[in-house]
């Protein structure tokens, strides 16, 4: 019986790169994300949504959500480096 070796930085199945580029606690939550999901957002110290998550890109650290989808009849795009958010708020399940 023995342990097994515990997976390197270089093992996890992916570019090593995004490690190092989309870092921190919001890029980790929202990397995991189901599209559709409602999520609020803090940026620099300024609250602001209803946002509904779209995707998280892995390469390039962008979140990409839809703001005003009640508004208007298809909602604007809005996207922001997950690098420059500093919380991330999720509505709670129905």
């Amino acid at each position: 019986m023995g342990f097994k070796k515990k997976k390197s930085f270089d093992d996890c199945g992916c570019k090593n790169d995004h490690h190092d580029k989309c870092s921190g606690c919001a890029c980790d939550q929202l990397r995991d994300v189901t599209p559709g999901t409602t999520v609020f957002l803090t940026i620099d110290g300024v609250a602001s949504g209803p946002y509904t998550f779209a995707s998280f890109c892995e390469d390039d650290c962008c979140v990409t959500l839809i703001t005003g989808a009640g508004i208007t009849p298809s909602g604007a795009v809005f996207i922001v480096d997950c690098n420059q958010i500093d919380a991330v708020t999720f509505s709670p399940s129905p």
